[in-house]
């Protein structure tokens, strides 16, 4: 069991990181699913930075040796493909939070270091002040607030230029979250950062100045997370603490575990902490009480379709459900036990794919029965998508596949690509196809040949609809 660093949650999913590029997601905070981060090296921090620049909002995590990896869904991970500063994983320093606010994404870590980019592809280190480490960023009230070593506190309202606060404190300070209280209809908003030996500091003036506010803890803390008008920080010995009073006041709560906790997030009205040997805990009455989380869960259903009154979902191991009412699904027998990760509809033909080109095929009785069916690939394949009575299905290194008879035979076809490809659909008459490195293809000929489409960005694509 690795070691988990870091928790966020974003676009309904929860995520953590942590040891030998370890990277957990969850929808619920109790069934965790192992994911691949395609890095060996340590990761210290995960962010969901909801950007309004190009491209997408996108989880992203950092770690040693320059590692900047991002996903879109949370299940696909990769590095930036010109990373420029940051150079993927090569350099010498570690990166441990990001954030965005104003038109810009900061990645902040060792040493004092500060990066900033405007379009996720090139990045640019800029001067910080501090030569601490800095643990973790956040942005609130047109500020960005990190926090670091020896109490080190900076902000800046661009990215660009920071000043160095005052946070009456020498302990190293591990954890910075942002409350906007307009939410809760009570004044401005409330900065609260948690460190070693039980601190917590507190700002309501834009990270300009700091209290300490009263900790019922003398363990050291490292991770705060917030919602539902609730403050949650967690630390050593499995310590949480929780306020409910915009971190006026703290009291502890009863932990299940006493394992470190590092890093804490919340979503869909859960609280959910990690930490050492892969420990998960979570609440849902927002941080009173805490169970623990299984910790992960090899059933993760990967896609999801609906066609003749059915819902049919797929996933590991080849796990495939189906549902009348969508409320309750039903385990449907499996001819295979690779991995499934996508799944289609047309002309009453269920068709999903997954690992190894795994190809399978309902065509009765509403996805309750399902045969096997000839692939001409043994790459992974991660998406299928019907239109004009043809099934097109995508997978790694550009592998395009296609069937005209429901399904029964496939074909290859000439891909103009080597990226992998996560995803496709149809409409207008068009199939359109999308991968990593902002890959997106197009076929006007039902998916008998294909051409490249310009692509506003590098970052990975994976769903695509009309």
């Amino acid at each position: 069991s690795n070691t988990l660093n870091g928790v966020t949650s974003g676009n309904s999913i929860l995520a953590a990181v942590g040891a030998s590029g370890t990277i957990l997601t969850s929808s619920d905070g109790i069934s965790w699913t192992s994911r691949t981060s395609g890095t060996s090296n340590r990761l210290l921090g995960v962010n969901y930075v909801n950007t309004t620049i190009s491209p997408e909002s996108a989880f992203r995590a950092g770690g040693h040796y320059g590692t900047n990896l991002y996903s879109s869904d949370g299940i696909y991970w990769g590095g930036e493909k010109n990373c420029h500063a940051v150079d993927c994983g090569t350099q010498s320093y570690f990166l441990s939070g990001f954030s965005y606010g104003n038109n810009i994404i900061v990645a902040v870590g060792e040493s004092g270091k500060i990066m900033t980019s405007s379009t996720y592809d090139n990045w640019n280190s800029t001067t910080s002040g501090t030569s601490e480490n800095l643990s973790r960023i956040t942005f609130g009230n047109n500020t960005f607030v990190s926090v670091g070593a020896s109490g080190t506190i900076i902000t800046s309202s661009d990215g660009k230029t920071w000043t160095s606060r005052t946070s009456g404190t020498s302990y190293d300070l591990n954890g910075v979250t942002n409350f906007d209280s307009t939410i809760a209809s009570s004044g401005s908003g409330v900065f609260i950062v948690a460190g070693l030996s039980g601190n917590i500091l507190k700002s309501t003036d834009n990270g300009s100045s700091f209290d300490n506010a009263t900790s019922p803890t003398a363990n050291n803390l490292y991770g705060v997370g917030f919602g539902n008008k609730t403050f949650v920080v967690v630390g050593d010995n499995g310590t949480i603490v929780k306020s409910a009073d915009n971190g006026s006041s703290f009291d502890n709560a009863t932990s299940p575990t006493s394992n470190i906790l590092f890093g804490v997030g919340f979503g869909n009205d859960t609280f959910v902490a990690a930490g050492i040997s892969g420990s998960i805990v979570k609440s849902t009455d927002n941080g009173a009480t805490w169970d623990n989380a299984t910790s992960p869960t090899a059933n993760y259903l990967r896609g999801i379709v609906f066609g003749n009154n059915t819902f049919v979902a797929v996933g590991d191991s080849g796990n495939i459900v189906r549902s009348d009412n969508g409320s309750s699904f039903d385990n449907v027998t499996s001819p295979v036990t690779t991995h499934l990760i996508g799944v289609g509809f047309g002309n009453s033909t269920f068709v999903a794919v997954g690992d190894n080109g795994t190809i399978v095929r309902s065509t009765t009785d509403n996805g309750t029965n399902w045969d096997n069916a000839t692939s001409p690939t043994t790459n992974n394949l991660y998406g299928v998508g019907f239109g004009n009575n043809a099934f097109v299905a995508v997978g790694d290194n550009g592998t395009i596949v296609r069937s005209t008879d429901n399904g029964t035979t496939w074909d290859n076809v000439t891909s103009p690509t080597s990226n992998f490809l996560i995803g496709v659909g149809f409409g207008y008459n068009t199939f359109v196809a999308a991968g990593t490195y902002g890959n997106i293809l197009r076929s006007t000929d039902y998916g008998s040949s294909w051409d490249n489409a310009t692509s506003p960005t590098p970052n990975q694509l994976r769903g695509v609809g009309f």
